[in-house]
C-alpha cells in the first residue's frame, strides 16, 4: 500500500519504487539545544531517496519554514564526518493539507528547488511537493 500511494505521488510505475523502508521519525540533532523535528511518515526508498509525508488539518502560519527545516535536517543527516558528497541522495516532502496554502483554488503544487537563472531540472538541487 505505502508503495503503491508513493508511486501514485511521484507518478512512477510502482515497480520503480522497489521497496520502501520506515525510518524513526525523529529528525538527529547535533546538541540538546538544537531544534527537535518530528516527521509524521519518513520514508526512505530503495535508491536512497527519503521522503517525508506530513498531514497538517489546522493552519501553520510558518508551514514553509518548517518544510525547510525538516528537509534541510533530513539533507544534512545524510552524511557523516570524512563522507563524500556524492552519496547525498533526493530528499522529498509531501505536504497532505486540510487548509488553503496557495490561493489560486488548485489542490495540488509541485514546488522545486532550482538554478533559477537555467530553471533547468539538470540544476534542480531538491524537491518538494505540497498537495
Amino acid at each position: 500500500m505505502r508503495t503503491g500511494f508513493i508511486a501514485a505521488l511521484l507518478d512512477l510505475p510502482p515497480s520503480e519504487v522497489q521497496e520502501t523502508e520506515v525510518l524513526p521519525t525523529e529528525l538527529p540533532r547535533g546538541s540538546e539545544d538544537e531544534k527537535l523535528g518530528i516527521l509524521d511518515v519518513f520514508v526512505k526508498m530503495l535508491d536512497g531517496t527519503q521522503m517525508n509525508l506530513e498531514m497538517q488539518v489546522h493552519f501553520f502560519a510558518f508551514w514553509d519554514s518548517r518544510i525547510l527545516f525538516y528537509l534541510s535536517k533530513m539533507f544534512a543527516g545524510q552524511l557523516h564526518r570524512g563522507e563524500s558528497y556524492d552519496r547525498l541522495r533526493k530528499c522529498i516532502h509531501v505536504s497532505i493539507l486540510d487548509f488553503n496554502r496557495f490561493d489560486d483554488g488548485e489542490c495540488y503544487h509541485i514546488v522545486r528547488f532550482y538554478d533559477g537563472k537555467r530553471q533547468s531540472g539538470r540544476h534542480r538541487i531538491g524537491q518538494s511537493r505540497n498537495l
